[in-house]
């Protein structure tokens, strides 16, 4: 994603922000979905590799198009708040949807072996908590061979709902992106038009 950085902004200060937010949006909401898609066997790893690389791509030319809207249309001290709400917004959701449903599938796994309910919800919590803030890898001297296979499994399957709601969340923002970002250059236009001075030789009614 960092190599094609520069050539995203190029691009867009080329070809057109909105164009390339509408374009980077389809693409990774495209890829999420693929992602979330991912078959069982020897192609998954295949498959979950390239479709993250696209992922990366359709970033890397959405994001320097949308701080270069930002930049246009926020003022300096608003431009940090304004990246920060959407991006701690979108955070909280696949975060909440990744605990809830890693939850849920350790809780159904664990009452499946004999462990009861309450016990199973209880474990199923923690491990749940612990799992994503390691970010999956594992912890422990142990690390990932001493994750159970149940656990991998539950892990792996939350992970494409989180891939899933990420796909439906950049719809919704390619929409608001076709939709609002014409709006908002046009207006952006017209008020630069209403505030262009005066040629100097017109000033004061010469």
């Amino acid at each position: 994603m960092t190599a094609i950085f520069a050539f995203g902004g190029r691009l867009a200060d080329t070809v057109g922000h909105r164009r390339m937010v509408v374009l980077g949006v389809l693409v990774f909401a495209g890829a999420s979905a693929c992602c979330g898609l991912t078959p069982t066997g020897s192609l998954a790893e295949a498959w979950l590799i390239t479709f993250r690389a696209v992922q990366g791509f359709g970033g890397a030319i959405m994001f320097p198009a949308a701080l270069a809207i930002v930049v246009q249309n926020f003022a300096l001290r608003e431009r940090g708040r304004a990246r920060n709400y959407a991006a701690s917004l979108g955070l909280a959701v696949l975060g909440t949807v990744l605990v809830t449903d890693l939850r849920t599938r350790l809780t159904d796994s664990l009452v499946a072996q004999g462990l009861p309910h309450d016990q199973a919800e209880a474990t199923a919590a923690h491990l749940s908590q612990v799992q994503t803030q390691s970010g999956g890898s594992g912890s422990g001297s142990g690390g990932a061979a001493a994750i159970p296979q149940f656990f991998r499994e539950d892990f792996a399957h939350a992970t494409q709902t989180v891939f899933h709601w990420m796909a439906v969340i950049m719809a919704v923002a390619a929409v608001v992106a076709i939709v609002g970002l014409r709006r908002g250059v046009q207006a952006e236009v017209a008020a630069a038009d209403q505030e262009q001075p005066l040629p100097s030789g017109r000033e004061g009614g010469a």
